[in-house]
Formats: structure tokens, sequence, C-alpha cells
């Protein structure tokens, strides 16, 4: 496949082994006698300037060694690019603290299988999703688990709690203070106004590791799914949480799910909510900032990026 693999490795993703994986990758590339270039990211949000050098340089393949956070930053380096008539094959080495993406699609979970993958070239089209101006592969969400993964992100919760675990600490020092937002949300089908513990849209799935949000979601459907979780108790937040593990959430009568191309949501003006702000994060960064009566757009990119896969 083309001329040149571009290699971007992520070494704050996972336990700071894509350092390994990322050589490894190179030599199963450099024996299949494909020529192959390696940058480290030095800094968050480096590797979206990697993936935009890449292309400048004639890449053909980009390959996120990383998790969900590196696999952002590159589709967001390769989308926008201006100028570009190509768009580079997206190839991902899974290595991150979350890996959602990979799961969901079952792409190479090996530097060899990847390596193989890119030589034969087989690809697969799939969707992206896109909050404002930036691109996501996973799942946007605005709400309590965004407000949980800003807690997350701090770095609050003790060192020795990574992953999932982390979330968990996080949901039980946030909730007993969570204000439950009034927000609108107007998609192409319906409009909903009220308030909610948290909305999530799904490119995919699943998304924090294996939360299953958005159960039934295609990544190569043309469409994004909606999860809306209303205003609920405290205590049966405690109940309900644990079930999206499992996708059991939906089957609860304050949460709803439906398909969109096109989206916008908004906080509602209240005098609680005039300055208030809140983040959407998609894949696990921050994505967009929610103010009162200013609409954010949501929309599905069909067919956005090809994929490597086996």
């Amino acid at each position: 496949m083309g001329s040149e693999v571009f290699v971007t490795a992520n070494p704050t993703a996972g336990d700071g082994k894509t350092g390994e994986l990322s050589h490894k990758l190179v030599e199963a590339l450099s024996r299949l006698q494909v020529p192959t270039t390696l940058k480290t990211a030095s800094s968050a949000g480096e590797s979206k300037e990697l993936a935009r050098l890449a292309i400048a340089e004639g890449s053909d393949v980009i390959v996120a060694c990383g998790g969900d956070g590196t696999v952002h930053e590159i589709i967001n380096g390769i989308k926008p690019f201006p100028g570009s008539t190509v768009t580079p094959v997206l190839a991902v080495l899974p290595a991150g603290r979350y890996n959602d993406f990979s799961t969901s699609i079952s792409l190479p979970d090996s530097p060899i299988k990847l390596a193989v993958a890119i030589k034969t070239g087989n690809t697969k089209k799939i969707d992206l999703g896109k909050v404002g101006e930036r691109f996501f592969a996973t799942v946007a969400t605005l709400g309590f688990d965004s407000e949980v993964a800003e807690y997350v992100d701090s770095g609050a919760p003790p060192f020795f709690l990574s992953g999932v675990l982390s979330y968990l600490y996080g949901l039980l020092i946030k909730l007993p203070r969570y204000q439950f937002p009034e927000i609108r949300i107007r998609t192409n089908l319906s409009v909903f106004q009220g308030r909610i513990l948290l909305s999530a849209v799904g490119n995919t799935d699943r998304y924090g590791g294996g939360f299953l949000i958005c159960p039934g979601a295609r990544i190569d459907d043309g469409l994004l799914n909606l999860c809306i979780v209303r205003k609920i108790s405290r205590l049966q937040v405690l109940k309900v949480l644990p079930k999206v593990f499992y996708g059991q959430h939906v089957s609860h009568s304050k949460v709803s799910l439906e398909t969109f191309s096109n989206m916008s949501v908004a906080l509602v003006s209240t005098d609680k909510q005039e300055h208030l702000r809140i983040w959407v994060w998609a894949d696990g960064e921050r994505a967009a900032l929610l103010s009162a009566e200013v609409e954010t757009t949501f929309e599905v990119i069909a067919n956005a990026i090809s994929v490597a896969i086996t």
C-alpha cells in the first residue's frame, strides 16, 4: 500500500508501552519492505500536528499508536487539512488507557497483524462524528459523565486507580453535588428540552473502557445514535450506571434512544445557568464548550475515512 507509512506514538498512552509497540511495528513493516517513518509526540495535541506533517510529506498511511485520545488527535489532523486532495488511510495500534475505537470494529491488535494489514492494503470505510469543528470516532458526551471526565483528567483520583476504576471513583465524588443541567436538543427528527443526567452521541456503541452507552450504534451506517438519560434521583443514578456496562440502561423509563444525521444542542437560559459552561467530551478529549442559548451542532460525516483492517 502506497510508498510511505507514518507512525505516530503517544508516549503517555496506556502504561507507556507505546514505545516498544511502535518499534515492533516499524520492524515488522521493514521486514515487509514497507518504508516507514516513526515520530513520537512530546506533548498533548502534538499527534494532530504530526498527522498534518505526514500528509505534507505524502504519507499514504498514518498509524495511531495509542488509545482513543490519540486516534482523536490524528483524525482531526487528517480531515480538515487544507488543500489536500488525498485522505490517507488511518491505521491503529491500540495501546491506550481506553481502546474503544479498536474494540468496536475489531482492528488488528498486534504490530505484526497491523503490518500485514497495511502491506496487503485491506481497508474499511467508516463514518466520523463532528461536534462543532471537531471530528470524533467513538462517542461524544455531555453532562454527568463529562463532569466526571473533567475530574479524572485533572489527576484528582488516587494515583493507584486507573481506567474504569478512576472513573468510578470520580463518579462517587461528583455525584452528591451534581446539578442536572437543562438542555435543548433538536435533531432532524425530534426536539427535547429538559434536565438531564447525561446525553451521549455515539458513532460507536461504547466509550470509557467498555461502557455500552449507545447499543446498536454502527460506525458505517451513515447515522449517529443519541442516548438521553433524563434527570433521576441520585440513588437511581447508582442503580442505572452499572447497567451501562451491558447496555441494559436502555430499559429505564428515563432513558431514550434515537438515530439522527444532524443535531444541535444548547443550554437553556435560566438564572442558574446564565453563566454555566459545560464541556462536550469526545473520544475522551475536550471537544466543544456549551453555553446558554448558543447552539452547538453535531453531524455525521459518512464514509469519512478508510481504516486498515485484517
